[in-house]
């Protein structure tokens, strides 16, 4: 037996139930069978009083725990769901790359995290960018999308908001790889998002609840990234962005960086010419790109 996902988002609502010891209840739960409320109110405060959950001091009021689970049944429709070793149900594509990555952390996420095993691309760069960067932004994202690739960001502002743009007129798949919680975000960006995990096209993941993302938490996401992404493109960056700090990890891992030389009104982004190609960061044509991307990569699996 397993917590269902009403008791597991109940569980983060209550007080001292982290990541940690939410894991731990699942693992728990797989020697006793909780199906009801009050199967669900025992399960919780006997394991309390066994000290399986040292940092809680004492079992819950039953009404509070009620609370709880009826607050998860209103929301049932975005539920958090946690996934772990532990649990069962990781994305394979990151079970495979333990070995680069370390240590996989419990996951939370919203959608289908199965869009992680899809061939993904991540489109990355500048935040504060030109007209033809984020045209160009756009652009690839909605051609990669199209073409049935999963078009991963962290929706950091510039490139990467563009390219998720590109990838809703496409009708595509897309996955947000946050390093803070999505309370961060303004209410425009929930809203693209919300608006995505609607369309079920797309997935919510973090590997962090922090408020706001700190250089750990960006650490963290950028392991992930570099395990879920097949390759980057680049449309624009900036000798001193820490775009730099994933590009040279992606390109430590021997993973594909591409800048895409794409050119709106005789203008070209120069700038992450002359950064990228001494680092050995490939530029091929924008006529040709998803070509080149298909050999390097593969196809996208849309069958998958």
């Amino acid at each position: 037996m397993q917590l269902n996902d009403i008791f597991i988002y109940a569980l983060k609502e209550l007080k001292g139930f982290d990541k940690k010891n939410i894991e731990i209840a699942i693992m728990l739960s797989k020697n006793d069978v909780v199906e009801t409320v009050e199967e669900f109110i025992d399960f919780v405060n006997f394991n309390i009083e066994e000290r399986q959950f040292p940092q809680i001091e004492k079992p819950f009021d039953t009404r509070v725990i009620r609370k709880a689970v009826d607050k998860a049944r209103m929301n049932e429709g975005q539920i958090m769901h946690y996934v772990s070793i532990a649990t069962g149900g990781y994305p394979q594509k990151l079970l495979q790359s333990q070995s680069q990555i370390g240590t996989l952390s419990a996951l939370s996420y919203m959608g289908n995290i199965k869009n992680l095993d899809r061939k993904t691309i991540m489109i990355t760069g500048s935040s504060s960018i030109t007209n033809n960067a984020k045209l160009a932004s756009k652009y690839f994202g909605k051609l990669f999308a199209a073409s049935g690739y999963n078009i991963l960001t962290s929706f950091a502002v510039g490139c990467e908001q563009n390219s998720v743009l590109g990838c809703i007129e496409a009708s595509g798949i897309s996955t947000f790889f946050l390093p803070h919680s999505i309370e961060y975000l303004s209410a425009r960006e929930k809203e693209i998002i919300q608006g995505e995990l609607e369309s079920g096209h797309s997935t919510l993941i973090s590997a962090c609840d922090l408020p706001k993302a700190n250089d750990d938490s960006v650490k963290d996401t950028y392991r992930y990234i570099t395990a879920i992404a097949d390759c980057i493109i680049v449309p624009q960056l900036s000798s001193n962005d820490h775009v730099m700090r994933l590009i040279r990890i992606f390109l430590a891992n021997n993973k594909p960086v591409y800048f895409i030389q794409y050119k709106t009104s005789g203008a070209a982004e120069y700038d992450c010419f002359n950064i990228l190609t001494p680092l050995g960061v490939k530029c091929i044509s924008s006529d040709t790109a998803l070509k080149q991307i298909e050999d390097t990569i593969g196809e996208a699996g849309i069958d998958l």
